[in-house]
């Protein structure tokens, strides 16, 4: 994975879409060459490893309604360093089920999937629990 600051809305779409058109055309090839991209000897990159990747992360689980269930998500979190930012929990739908919603402060990776692993051992969790890493927007 890639990321960072891009050229922006317009001016990213015009190159991807420019790029699109050289492959559709076969001049990628000539580009590349023109350009001197991939010549030569290729530069090595060390390729990180995700679950060591620092993020906040959103979290959406489908719980039993009842009493202890967050204490005890939140416990199995706590105990692998990870800081809740927010809680949201509605009411309980017609199945029973309530669905729990967190952000976390920064966590890695590799302690997040340990702790999901072990919250979805829970008999208060019901169906698939859902994560979407969140980068932090910098001050300008």
């Amino acid at each position: 994975m890639l990321y960072g600051k891009g050229a922006g809305q317009m001016p990213t779409a015009s190159a991807v879409v420019a790029d699109l058109v050289d492959v559709a055309l076969g001049r990628a090839g000539i580009t590349f060459a023109a350009m001197k991209t991939f010549s030569g000897r290729p530069e090595r990159f060390p390729i990180a490893d995700v679950l060591q990747f620092k993020t906040c992360y959103y979290l959406r689980f489908s719980v039993v309604d009842k009493p202890g269930v967050l204490a005890t998500i939140s416990g199995i979190l706590g105990r692998y360093q990870i800081s809740i930012a927010s809680v949201i929990q509605h009411k309980a739908g017609e199945n029973g089920t309530v669905p729990l919603v967190m952000m976390t402060h920064l966590a890695e990776e590799g302690n997040l999937q340990k702790a999901l692993a072990e919250i979805k051992q829970l008999d208060t969790i019901k169906g698939h629990t859902k994560f979407l890493r969140v980068e932090e927007q910098e001050d300008s």
